[in-house]
């Protein structure tokens, strides 16, 4: 006889799967808080600059940096989006079980 009380318990998931799910429910805080930062320290240096926006400033060196290394520069960007969709897919297919399972 099956005990009411008793509840079939899930088998755990592995921690990079948890991780994943995380990650993914963050993502919006993640990236608005960069784009909010870039936004603001652009602003910021604009309104307090004399000269040149971006001469002698963190975000300038960095700029100068990425035209210099361009190629590089595009590498992260990718590598960037690829975890991000990367953390979506399996946080996607872990929620759907069924589909995971078809495949």
């Amino acid at each position: 006889m099956v005990n009411p009380l008793r509840h079939p318990t899930a088998s755990p998931r592995p921690p990079w799967i948890r991780l994943c799910q995380w990650l993914w429910n963050r993502r919006k805080f993640v990236w608005g808080g960069l784009i909010v930062s870039i936004i603001v320290g652009v602003s910021d240096n604009r309104l307090t600059s004399s000269t040149s926006i971006f001469t002698g400033t963190p975000l300038g060196a960095i700029l100068l940096w990425m035209r210099d290394h361009l190629l590089l520069a595009g590498f992260i960007g990718l590598y960037s989006l690829f975890l991000t969709l990367l953390v979506g897919v399996v946080s996607y297919l872990v929620d759907t079980p069924g589909k995971c399972r078809e495949m």
